[in-house]
């Protein structure tokens, strides 16, 4: 009826061999994602659900509680699990999408969606938003297995990506081509072959943070020509787990340049813990606050252009940036550390040692007696 309603299917498992149309205001619903099944039939080559009019769109399409088995080893084409094209205002929650010979969720120019609590397994990429899709809502699926992107976004900006459990994909998450101002927070993203999370050919001011990263032989975020975005809060651990590979817990390059990398933990990496490379590309980006320890190579390595640097926790040591100045009291320090006032240390003895060899340890050591006299 025009003015929707609900279909459902009990449980059973039903053959697919033509792709099933839903128009606005109908929900389609399951008796549980093990228990009502659309299988698609062998050489159905064909999508299992979409909306019913791509040229003027659908609103308020629900699909709950069921599972899509693509049947992939017996189809060819174009075969997605659940396509929304122009689609606004709709939700896949508690769906089982498998083997599916693209993508198990594509949505394409659609807005203020919400993905939730589904199952994206064995298929090319999980969950697809690409061409100008804003504003929709991923969180609390789990995506696996998938032979191409777990997440992935190309054109497709201010969308929310959260609280997902992201495993055993090609890439984790990927941000691609001028996908913007997204949200990447809270997710646990793991065991992927390649980058944990991507962001790519100028992916720009989104925010990824929060998240926990771990075991893999894959940067845990890279950032490939993407600029003004954050990273923040993330831990990011163990990314050369039973493998000899060069890998970096963040790994900026070609023309990454003006990003905030500020208070993640980076721990137990194969080469550094955040690497700035491409001598004389990457530029303006800023670190501050992260905590790095047990990179193989260096806690960081920077080729970058003009970084900024606030103080980083490294092996329990407080440091700046290797070269450069600090000044105290003053905004134009000459040598590694200036200071304009007083200094106060207090110590039994050795409250000042100076040295100009540490590789041989020869230092001397100076200490202020009860009278004042330095000794």
């Amino acid at each position: 009826p025009s003015e929707g309603g609900k279909v459902f299917l009990p449980e059973g498992t039903y053959s697919i061999d033509a792709t099933v149309t839903i128009p606005s205001f109908i929900t389609i619903e399951g008796a549980g994602a093990s228990s009502t099944i659309l299988y698609l039939a062998d050489g159905a080559n064909s999508t299992v659900l979409t909306n019913s009019d791509h040229t003027n769109g659908n609103t308020n399409i629900k699909i709950s509680n069921l599972k899509i088995d693509g049947n992939d080893a017996n189809n060819t084409g174009t075969c997605y699990g659940i396509w929304f094209y122009n689609v606004d205002y709709s939700k896949v929650e508690n769906v089982w999408v498998y083997d599916v010979e693209d993508n198990g969720v594509y949505l394409s120019g659609s807005t203020y969606n919400n993905i939730i609590n589904s199952y994206l397994e064995s298929n090319n990429q999980g969950i697809a938003l690409v061409s100008s899709s804003f504003y929709n809502n991923i969180s609390n699926n789990k995506v696996k297995d998938n032979s191409s992107a777990g997440i992935y976004l190309n054109y497709s900006h201010r969308n929310s990506i959260t609280g997902n459990s992201i495993y055993n994909n090609d890439y984790g998450i990927e941000l691609y081509n001028n996908s913007n101002l997204n949200t990447v927070d809270n997710n646990v993203i793991y065991y992927n072959t390649n980058s944990q999370i991507y962001l790519g050919a100028a992916a720009r001011e989104n925010t990824v943070s929060n998240n926990t990263i771990y075991r893999r032989n894959s940067h845990g975020i890279e950032l490939y020509n993407s600029y003004s975005n954050t990273i923040v809060g993330n831990v990011i651990e163990d990314n050369d787990y039973g493998v000899s590979v060069s890998v970096d817990g963040i790994y900026l390059r070609s023309s990454s340049y003006s990003n905030i990398i500020s208070s993640n933990r980076i721990l137990g990496n194969d080469r550094y813990g955040i690497n700035i490379s491409d001598v004389g590309s990457n530029s303006n980006n800023y670190l501050v606050g992260n905590y790095i320890s047990g990179s193989w190579t260096a806690e960081i390595s920077d080729s970058g252009i003009n970084t900024i640097y606030g103080t980083q926790l490294v092996n329990n040591d407080l440091i700046l940036k290797s070269s450069g100045n600090v000044g105290i009291g003053t905004t134009t320090p000459d040598h590694a550390l200036s200071v304009v006032g007083q200094i106060y240390a207090t110590s039994s003895s050795n409250q000042l040692i100076l040295t100009n060899d540490l590789t041989n340890n020869a230092y001397a050591n100076f200490s202020v007696a009860s009278d004042g006299d330095m000794t």
